[in-house]
């Protein structure tokens, strides 16, 4: 005996185009994008020491030295502590030479680098012209930087939201329409801080009692957001 179905299917059907009758407001996609400089109040910086010779406890032994006198004059003579000092790369390997066409060891290449924070900007020029009275001693990657972008980051952040929302009234506008309610948002942040293109007019020099001195110019720190929505039209 034959089931009866049609009142399902017809049920189903119905549903189908009770689904399909029901238009979406179109909608359109937007970016906004906001930085916000402010100054910086830390620095950062590598110091690294390099050493060779014949046996590998000589090469330690001269690139220790070096590395202790580093980090005695960022000590004593600036306050840094070992929360302030970080150890980059250490390595060592054999040191070759040629001859008669052939590589014969000769001796053994200790290397090691220190990452070093620094909070006191103003003395920047001072502790370089310091360090580099070590022969041996390489100081670079000289950055700035900030303690603490919580503020500068919701800011930012505020501010995106307000160039992609800008943009979608500026987009609905040019088509007679105007921006409905919001129905999604993504966060398209980048990780900051950024510094920025161009130098600002405070700059950093510190005089020394020697014949010449480093002066460090400091710059700006961008921290930037972006954030990506999709906004009804009506």
């Amino acid at each position: 005996m034959r089931k009866i179905v049609f009142p399902a299917v017809l049920a189903v059907l119905l549903m189908l185009v009770s689904c399909t009758s029901v238009s979406e407001k179109p909608r359109i996609e937007v970016s906004g994008h906001a930085s916000v400089s402010v100054e910086a109040d830390t620095a950062s910086f590598t110091i690294s020491a390099e050493c060779v010779g014949q046996t590998t406890e000589e090469a330690r032994a001269g690139m220790d030295v070096m590395i202790s006198s580093a980090v005695g004059i960022l000590k004593d003579g600036y306050g840094l502590g070992d929360e302030d000092l970080e150890t980059g790369i250490l390595s060592i390997s054999p040191e070759y030479s040629w001859v008669d066409n052939q590589r014969v060891l000769s001796g053994q290449r200790c290397y090691q680098s220190v990452n070093v924070t620094f909070d006191d900007i103003s003395r920047i020029g001072a502790v370089v012209e310091d360090l580099s009275g070590i022969n041996g001693i390489s100081v670079s990657s000289i950055g700035l930087g900030r303690k603490n972008t919580d503020e500068e980051k919701r800011l930012a952040r505020k501010l995106a939201v307000e160039d992609a929302l800008e943009k979608a009234c500026d987009y609905a506008s040019s088509i007679g329409r105007k921006v409905g309610d919001v129905v999604h948002i993504g966060d398209g942040s980048q990780s900051g801080p950024y510094t920025s293109n161009y130098r600002s007019d405070a700059f950093v020099k510190m005089e020394s009692a020697s014949a010449y001195s480093t002066s460090y110019y400091a710059y700006d720190i961008e921290i930037s957001d972006t954030v990506y929505l999709v906004v009804e039209l009506d």
